[in-house]
């Protein structure tokens, strides 16, 4: 599937990501409706044909004393909303090129947000009503129950319906598959844009006249993902050994948050800004800064949990290594060989 989306590009895997979504969001709405409407009991009595032997649904409630609420375990849970949700919200904006409609452009984020916020809500709310929070949080922390217990697993055995069930089971496997093709299509811009600016060989911004696509740097991007795919997995035996990839990418958004608030303290001449404007930029910079900051410390301290090992950190190790040798060396190839100082491109904006 994310092969076709790479070959075929951006216009037919858009319609791809489309038909994936809605599968997807309709088999979500009948889960929850599923796990709202059914009594309790015959979810309980369901579920025990999930547990595996000498687990039974109250054995498994009754390991749990904990409490019902713990602020630190909340925000040790920050991370899981703030990199693997909320930031989706920007495949909109990823894409505005493609989108029809004023209106549409303008309400997607705030749009995005709001539907997000719904249904992660409510799927949460229907897992813990339907059996209990003291059952839930006992079998998701535990190793043994958490490979087979989850939400649409319970939503497929509460159906009680072998269609039902097979279609909660497919849109559990589409939402996978319509966030994949999503970075398979937004990814492959940046190698385009760097072609653009002679930073990448020239090849990565031809467009196939078929497709209308930049059909080698798809091409190139999933061939780099599959060799990372594969090396997750001899290594680590999962391709989530790679989520600790995003440590990068939070340490730049800290350091953004720190340059707004040097900006709005330091009085350039070249920024003309009232000091209302001064104190909303350096306030907001800060909060910014401080959730990265922490969002940081949460990947280095529990690396388990948040994949962090020495190939997702070499990933990105190795990315920063390159993005300068190639730049280097394309600054140089330019200058000599057609009298053009790419840097000028980032006179204002440094490459990344």
């Amino acid at each position: 599937m994310i092969v076709l989306v790479n070959i075929l590009g951006t216009k037919y895997g858009i319609r791809l990501m489309t038909a994936l979504t809605t599968i997807s969001l309709l088999g979500l709405i009948i889960a929850i409706i599923i796990l709202f409407t059914t009594p309790k009991s015959q979810i309980v009595s369901a579920i025990s044909t999930l547990l595996p032997s000498g687990y039974t649904y109250a054995k498994v409630a009754g390991s749990y004393s904990g409490p019902y609420f713990s602020l630190n375990t909340a925000l040790m849970l920050l991370p899981f909303f703030a990199i693997y949700v909320y930031p989706w919200l920007n495949a909109g904006p990823a894409i505005a090129s493609e989108i029809r409609g004023k209106n549409a452009l303008h309400w997607n984020v705030p749009m995005a947000f709001l539907f997000t916020l719904i249904f992660l809500t409510l799927g949460f709310e229907a897992m813990y009503y339907s059996l209990g929070f003291k059952f839930v949080t006992a079998a998701l922390s535990n190793p043994n129950l958490n490979g087979v217990i989850n939400f649409w697993t319970i939503a497929m055995v509460a159906s009680r319906n072998e269609v039902l069930s097979w279609f909660i089971g497919i849109s559990s496997v589409t939402w996978y598959l319509a966030v994949l093709a999503y970075g398979a299509i937004v990814v492959v811009r940046y190698w385009f844009a760097l072609a653009f600016d002679r930073v990448w060989p020239s090849a990565f911004a031809y467009l196939s006249p078929r497709f209308g696509t930049p059909i080698y740097a798809h091409l190139f991007d999933l061939a780099v993902t599959a060799i990372l795919i594969a090396a997750a997995g001899l290594l680590y035996n999962t391709f989530t050994a790679l989520y600790g990839a995003v440590v990068e990418a939070i340490i730049y958004y800290m350091a953004v948050g720190m340059a707004a608030v040097v900006i709005a303290t330091l009085r350039y001449s070249s920024f003309s800004m009232s000091n209302r404007s001064r104190v909303i930029l350096a306030v907001s910079g800060a909060l910014m800064a401080g959730v990265m900051a922490y969002l940081t410390y949460e990947f280095l301290a529990y690396p388990q949990i948040w994949g962090g090992n020495w190939l997702a950190y070499g990933v990105e190790l190795g990315a920063v290594i390159l993005g300068v040798i190639m730049y280097l060396v394309t600054r140089y190839v330019n200058l000599r060989r057609y009298g053009i100082d790419i840097s000028m491109a980032y006179a204002e904006i440094p490459p990344e």
